[in-house]
């Protein structure tokens, strides 16, 4: 989340802010591997090596819920922005159903959760282990319903973000927690970690540059290979944080990436109505060559200050009867 409100503060300085290093390297992978988290806990197996199926209501109720009520709220915040507002909010309105929607995030998480019952489903109807073939099939299956479809649909139902990003990293997600024991043995392999980190930074010098011309199709294949080399790298990294935050020393620390993680939602939700232009400090980062320590060094600090400011609406939202419901669909304990 943290990575999220600092690329989005990049997007609002502009220029050759949204062309440094930094900002690509972010942009392929922060959401991906949000994904790849989301579908490692979304998978739950019976003990019996069966899947077990999602309660898909619950989901509906915990991700649709606050796209509609924070969806609400971004529309009528963009009305008043952009008067006349009666008109303002009949366009705002049907821009959001169309697929110009901030939270489309939740909305494709939703989606991929469907989409995983039904890999549950199905797999369950078998004694053989068909995990990785169902999950195979349903993604080809995307992808010619994404190339044939009319645009205006797979923008409605945001077929471009789940085919081309979102689905790989999910379903990994969901393969790694269902053959756990080999993913945790893999990360501890020498040749296997080093191979990842020479992949990562050739292909993130690729993505983020563009050195090396490539063909959409190969270009897309590359793209989704540095997303998989980030999250195995990323689950090595924690592995290895796992010792550290057993430091008393490092206890504070890790407190601060828990409230994190435990305001996740609201940060995402709400750090859109906290943005604002940056475009004053274009000038400013000119002079500086537009260097990622330079852009970081400016777009930090503001990041901090409104996932604090994100953190205290959550904490407001929890102490008004009714609201955590409409903005987290948490019920009440």
């Amino acid at each position: 989340m943290f990575s999220v409100v600092n690329w989005h503060l990049m997007n609002n300085i502009g220029g050759d802010a949204m062309s440094t290093f930094i900002y690509r390297v972010m942009d392929m992978l922060q959401l991906p591997i949000f994904m790849f988290v989301a579908g490692f806990f979304c998978y739950r197996s019976n003990g019996t090596n069966k899947f077990i199926v999602p309660n898909l209501r619950r989901r509906a109720v915990q991700l649709l819920l606050p796209v509609l009520s924070c969806g609400l709220l971004w529309v009528f915040r963009q009305s008043y922005l952009t008067p006349p507002i009666c008109i303002s909010l009949i366009d705002n309105a049907v821009s959001l159903v169309r697929g110009s929607n901030p939270f489309y995030f939740l909305i494709c998480v939703f989606v991929l959760y469907y989409m995983y019952a039904l890999v549950a489903v199905i797999c369950r109807m078998f004694r053989k282990d068909i995990a990785s073939l169902t999950i195979a099939v349903l993604y080809m299956i995307l992808v010619i319903m994404y190339f044939r479809m009319p645009e205006e649909i797979t923008k409605m139902f945001f077929l471009e973000s789940i085919v081309l990003r979102f689905y790989i990293p999910f379903m990994v997600g969901v393969l790694c927690n269902r053959y756990r024991t080999q993913y945790e043995m893999s990360i501890t392999y020498s040749p296997i970690v080093y191979g990842a980190v020479v992949a990562f930074i050739l292909l993130s010098c690729w993505s983020a540059f563009d050195w090396i011309g490539m063909p959409s199709g190969i270009g897309f294949v590359a793209v989704q290979i540095q997303v998989i080399m980030a999250i195995f790298l990323m689950t090595i990294l924690c592995r290895r944080w796992e010792a550290i935050v057993n430091d008393k020393e490092a206890g504070r620390l890790w407190r601060y990436f828990i409230l994190l993680g435990q305001n996740s939602l609201i940060i995402y939700t709400f750090h859109y109505f906290f943005r604002f232009s940056l475009s004053g400090l274009d000038t400013l980062l000119s002079s500086t060559g537009y260097a990622s320590v330079a852009v970081m060094a400016v777009t930090l600090p503001i990041a901090i200050c409104i996932i604090w400011c994100c953190i205290t609406v959550n904490k407001i939202i929890k102490a008004i009867p009714g609201l955590e419901f409409i903005f987290t669909g948490k019920t009440i304990s």
